[in-house]
């Protein structure tokens, strides 16, 4: 991959134009995920950051989340807000960045308190490095994309090194903890308008070295219960190299749809995934069980149009004995309100 197309790329034409970077990773019972995006045409940005203290539905979530940061606190890819910090750089263009966020984040028990940010305020800290174990798979060169070089995405599997502190507060000291395991990196631009479609986007890394990254979209309305996705796209790794997903079969118990998102961002009872991914030369037959969502909730302004994003670290099995771990997230768009 070219160098430039880690930094930032000439914005297109319309509102909803956008560019954004992203991390995750999954460790021993702790797990956290962390975007900044930029709508250069509406002058806006915005970051969410979230650290889970446990998988489970049950974890404590300390959530970092501005809609609309003022842009005279934002540097490229870092922020300076009076409650939020945030950092990218990149240690080996294409390769290795180290991540950094920070604030007074809200700690929550339970989805419907992450979307309502209804917890007590502490503040925490979390410092990452990430390393790349292949280089970056653009989605131009995958299997369907509608898009280009002006419209594109790259996903990387990483591995992530690093600690988080959550302020106790009260006279005790802060709590510590290290953060390391497997994760996924991405950098996106192009049109980001949340009403078109409903996806699940989803990667894993497993204990025999191999990893991926799927996405999967359906019309507005649609999911794979109702008919086959309108792009797929995505890598598997083998610890040597990446190839293209050519073919993916969806299913979800429940079936993926309003009700199925509404339930998970509001109780956090998420559906069990099977995926089975092709390639040229290989297929995997995976199982996936989502834990805690970091729901992230849109409406449209003045339209009452609706949507969910429920973000959630997974405990993954590949054909049927490889254990693995990862995150997903779906789209669902939500009945007019």
């Amino acid at each position: 991959m070219e160098a430039r197309h880690e930094f930032f790329h000439a914005p297109g034409d319309g509102e909803f134009w956008s560019e954004s970077h992203y991390l995750d990773v999954v460790g021993d019972d702790v797990a956290a995920h962390a975007r900044i995006g930029f709508y250069p045409n509406r002058d806006t940005a915005n970051v969410f950051a979230y650290l889970l203290d446990g998988l489970d539905a049950d974890a404590t979530v300390y959530r970092l989340r501005d809609d609309a940061v003022a842009l005279d606190h934002v540097h490229g890819l870092t922020v300076d807000a009076p409650d939020l910090r945030f950092e990218m750089v990149p240690e080996r263009v294409g390769r290795d960045w180290r991540v950094a966020f920070g604030g007074r984040a809200a700690r929550c028990t339970g989805a419907e308190a992450v979307v309502a940010s209804a917890g007590e305020p502490v503040e925490v800290d979390v410092e990452l490095t990430t390393r790349a174990r292949h280089e970056p798979f653009r989605y131009s060169r995958g299997t369907d994309w509608p898009g280009g070089e002006t419209e594109d995405r790259y996903e990387v599997a990483t591995r992530v090194e690093g600690a988080a502190r959550i302020g106790v507060g009260d006279g005790d000291p802060d709590r510590t903890f290290e953060l390391n395991g497997p994760g996924e990196r991405d950098h996106s631009w192009g049109r980001r308008d949340w009403t078109d479609g409903e996806w699940l986007w989803i990667s894993g890394a497993f204990d025999d070295g191999t990893a991926y990254n799927h996405l999967s979209a359906w019309p507005a309305g649609h999911g794979p219960s109702e008919m086959d996705p309108v792009i797929t796209n995505g890598f598997w790794f083998d610890g040597d190299e990446t190839h293209a997903i050519t073919d993916a079969t969806v299913g979800a118990d429940p079936v993926f749809g309003a009700p199925t998102g509404s339930e998970w961002m509001e109780t956090g009872a998420a559906p069990d995934i099977d995926l089975t991914l092709s390639w040229a030369g290989g297929s995997a037959d995976l199982t996936v069980s989502p834990g805690a969502t970091t729901p992230v909730d849109w409406a449209g302004e003045g339209t009452g149009h609706r949507a969910v994003l429920n973000r959630s670290p997974s405990v993954q099995t590949r054909d049927g004995g490889v254990a693995g771990r990862g995150w997903l997230e779906n789209m669902t768009q939500l009945e007019q309100g």
